[in-house]
């Protein structure tokens, strides 16, 4: 202030004093990580520039967590996420007919 006046506002000031007003810019939502404490951060996001790496490293992390967790045909699963196809299994032969006990329960475990 000199001589009892009032100098203008500069910078932010001076616009609001003159009636414009930044628009309301609502609060940023935190970030949905995702629900699975294994899988953090590990989400497909739609809105970003690098939406193509996102969905590759995104992909790789839940066929790998598949893997891990999955007691039961783990490492399937993860071939099936991994590829985007279910894969194709080949049956295994029956044992011939004149195999032994032995010969039996060694195929049945090699099969199982």
């Amino acid at each position: 202030m000199k001589d009892g006046k009032e100098q203008p506002a500069t910078g932010r000031k001076h616009h609001r004093q003159n009636g414009h007003q930044k628009p309301f810019v609502p609060p940023r939502q935190p970030k949905f990580e995702g629900k699975c404490d294994g899988l953090k951060g590990h989400i497909y996001d739609c809105s970003d520039a690098r939406q193509s790496d996102l969905y590759t490293k995104t992909t790789k992390e839940i066929a790998e967590y598949v893997g891990r967790t999955f007691t039961h045909y783990g490492g399937d699963v993860r071939l099936a996420v991994e590829n985007l196809e279910v894969p194709t299994f080949v049956e295994p032969t029956d044992p011939p007919v004149e195999a032994t006990l032995t010969q039996r329960e060694i195929w049945k475990k090699m099969c199982a």
